[in-house]
């Protein structure tokens, strides 16, 4: 869940929608009435959502897959391991 949260954050239609979130805030606040009000919520909503969104980016540990049968962390592993003269790469699901 958190991986797909922080994919929100380079998604090019999301950062549209903040933009429009931010502008409906910016340029609307003067406005009233009950429509305004659920602007208002879903712009702030939109907000909140791309800030976690953010947080999580940064936060999310590094799972990248190096073709399709090592991950990053495997691969560092076995680098230092080169480094103490001990190689152990390990297939992924083994």
């Amino acid at each position: 869940m958190t991986a797909l949260l922080a994919q929100l954050t380079y998604s090019p239609f999301y950062i549209i929608t903040v933009i429009m979130a931010l502008g409906a805030l910016i340029f609307l606040r003067s406005e009233k009435g009950c429509l305004m009000f659920l602007i208002r919520i879903w712009a702030v909503g939109h907000v909140i959502i791309y800030l976690l969104a953010i947080c999580f980016n940064f936060t999310k540990p590094i799972q990248l897959t190096i073709c399709g049968e090592f991950t990053i962390r495997e691969v560092t592993v076995a680098a230092f391991s080169l480094c103490n003269k001990r190689v152990s790469i390990t297939k992924k699901g083994t």
